[in-house]
């Protein structure tokens, strides 16, 4: 085999990094301009860019920080839903087509995707005895004129 190089095994980022780094980017700030701010000058760019790649590792390939950013955006989320379900109220009850639609899917009333097929056989049984007439019982009857 030829001299390759042996990977050297990286330690996992220190909580107060994780947690640093979810904040960044919950806020929406980009790790490179964390580096910019790092490091300003033109000769810093080489720093400038391993801080930003390490930084774009560690967010990419850590669990943390994705399963702290996922919760955010969550919150948030969560927060905004009765503001948006009453705007979604107000437009479908001004006539917007697509907004009542859309307030019928979100309700649970209407679901555009299932498909009702019906065969067109209808078959009914009904399972009743039929009564017994016998010329006995019939009385005779008068001939009116």
């Amino acid at each position: 085999m030829a001299n390759l190089p042996t990977l050297a095994s990286k330690k996992p980022p220190s909580e107060q990094l994780v947690a640093t780094l979810s904040e960044i980017v919950t806020e929406g700030r980009h790790p490179r301009d964390i580096a910019r701010a790092r490091y300003p000058r033109r000769e810093d760019r080489f720093k400038r860019r391993a801080l930003y790649v390490a930084m774009r590792d560690i967010i990419i390939t850590d669990p943390r920080i994705k399963a702290s950013v996922v919760a955010d955006a969550q919150l948030e989320i969560m927060l905004a839903m009765p503001m948006a379900a009453r705007a979604l109220g107000r437009k479908a009850g001004r006539g917007y087509e697509n907004a009542i639609k859309l307030l019928f899917e979100a309700s649970g009333f209407h679901n555009p995707r299932v498909r009702h097929e019906h065969s067109g056989d209808i078959k009914i049984t009904l399972d009743i005895p039929r009564p017994n007439f016998e010329a006995e019982t019939v009385p005779d009857a008068e001939v009116v004129e």
